[in-house]
């Protein structure tokens, strides 16, 4: 799980940097005679063509992401700045490793010898912290293929005389001949507007999901505007003690309370990157889920020991069921990562993507004969109920998966169907149904795992299932 790490160093650093704005940082940077920047983003904006053109014609793909999980590079970071503690530079808190500046990383590509901070996760309260210092390159071996210099050392970010950096512009990345360089308005928000350009070319209809770094918007960051027309706030969201520490342990309803709690407060944050957009926007939580390998795989093992029952995947089920709770408490839709067809009961597999197991679904655990959730991880943390379609405005929505029960509650425009989706793993053929309110009638269709309620007459509607 280095990725996150991995955004500050060097090669990261270079090529985002170049990305969003080579025009402005290298003007005279030039790959078959256009700028760096407009080499590489032309060469992305070709790809996403590509796509496209072959999907154009599937009535399922809705629209197009811009990019996900962009970085920033240095855009907008003094060239000797070292991230070590939350600034007004950078509000994040930084992650353990080494503490490199842009200048500590060009020097690196130069082919410099450096010793710089060292930062560690404090055990006891879980912050990065400086812990001694690291020595990098000592062998000084330079990036840059022979003949060849390093671009922002020529565009004037420093100069380096063999032995030391002479001069340095401390605002290289952070200014333009126009003006102060901001990576969201100056760099993003034009790339929106060429994808969606790019890709409704072949369906004027499709949906663009927009959304920023992840650094970004956990740190409250807006979306640039004006976005294009039709777009959603795709934002990601995890919890990233989860995440990173492969761990999750709620044992009490107290804990979860408070758990649910922050997670809320969370998802509103990614929610409200959309504040700066005239009239609102729709929000859809791009990505969350949780690692399958918590506690070093323990489910894994117990697997492989013959043990079936749901016991193993409890804590699974228990971080899906804390998560979803909060999305419904937020009425928020959201996509989980992910399903992996090929993935393994595994640690140095899992989704085969940077040792990272986020997959729903393990081929270790398949059975052909083992019915539609064979292969299935904690299915009864991700499969839940919720309203499929609402004929009418949402008001409220929770599921209780411990009681099983379920409340929905909508102000009803008076015609039309609405369909709650009723999983059979949550509620069997024998359900109860409560319906208060504006006149209604019901149907639960157990086959299909839905109830359907139609409409009668305009007015609030109230929903409450049990089994």
């Amino acid at each position: 799980m280095s990725w996150g790490s991995n955004h500050r160093l060097a090669a990261n650093g270079v090529m985002w940097s170049l990305f969003w704005a080579g025009e402005a940082l290298t003007p005279n940077f030039l790959v078959d005679g256009r700028n760096i920047q407009h080499f590489l983003q032309d060469a992305y904006l070709g790809c996403l063509e590509q796509v496209a053109h072959r999907v154009r014609d599937m009535p399922h793909v809705i629209g197009f992401d811009t990019m996900n999980e962009p970085a920033i590079g240095w855009v907008g970071q003094p060239l000797d700045y070292r991230h070590v503690a939350p600034s007004s530079i950078s509000s994040i808190a930084p992650r353990i490793g080494p503490a490199l500046s842009p200048l500590d990383c060009l020097l690196l590509l130069r082919g410099v010898p450096i010793e710089v901070p060292r930062l560690a996760r404090n055990p006891e309260t879980g912050r990065s912290e400086i812990d001694g210092t690291i020595s990098l390159n000592p062998s000084g071996t330079s990036a840059w293929l022979p003949g060849r210099a390093c671009p922002f050392e020529a565009a004037g970010a420093y100069e380096w005389d063999g032995e030391f950096v002479r001069t340095q512009n401390r605002s290289f990345f952070c200014e333009s001949s126009a003006g102060q360089l901001d990576v969201y308005r100056d760099g993003m928000l034009p790339l929106y507007h060429r994808v969606a350009e790019t890709v409704r070319e072949h369906n004027p209809a499709w949906l663009i999901f927009v959304e920023i770094d992840p650094f970004g918007a956990m740190s409250g960051k807006c979306l640039p505007t004006p976005l294009p027309d039709r777009a959603v706030n795709a934002g990601h969201w995890y919890d990233v003690r989860t995440l990173f520490l492969k761990s999750f342990h709620s044992d009490n309803e107290e804990l979860r309370t408070k758990l649910r709690n922050r997670y809320i407060g969370e998802l509103s944050i990614v929610e409200e990157m959309n504040q700066a957009v005239d009239g609102g926007m729709p929000t859809l939580i791009g990505e969350f889920g949780i690692p399958f390998d918590l506690d070093h795989g323990r489910a894994y093992a117990a697997w492989a020991e013959g043990d079936r029952s749901p016991e193993p995947w409890a804590s699974h089920i228990a971080a899906l069921s804390t998560m979803y709770d909060a999305l419904d408490a937020r009425l928020l839709n959201a996509t989980l990562w992910n399903y992996t067809a090929s993935n393994r009961n595994d640690l140095l597999i899992g989704d085969g993507w940077n040792q990272e197991d986020l997959s729903v679904f393990s081929v270790d655990q398949h059975d052909r004969d083992g019915g539609p959730d064979s292969g299935g991880r904690a299915v009864a943390g991700f499969c839940r109920p919720f309203p499929q379609a609402v004929a009418g405005t949402i008001e409220r929505f929770e599921f209780n998966a411990s009681a099983r029960t379920l409340s929905l509650e909508y102000h009803s425009s008076g015609r039309g169907e609405t369909a709650v989706y009723m999983p059979a793993i949550h509620f069997p053929s024998e359900i109860a149904v409560s319906l208060g309110g504006a006149r209604s009638r019901w149907h639960h269709d157990a086959a299909r795992q839905r109830l359907v309620i139609t409409q009668l007459e305009a007015g609030k509607v109230k929903l409450y299932v049990t089994v």
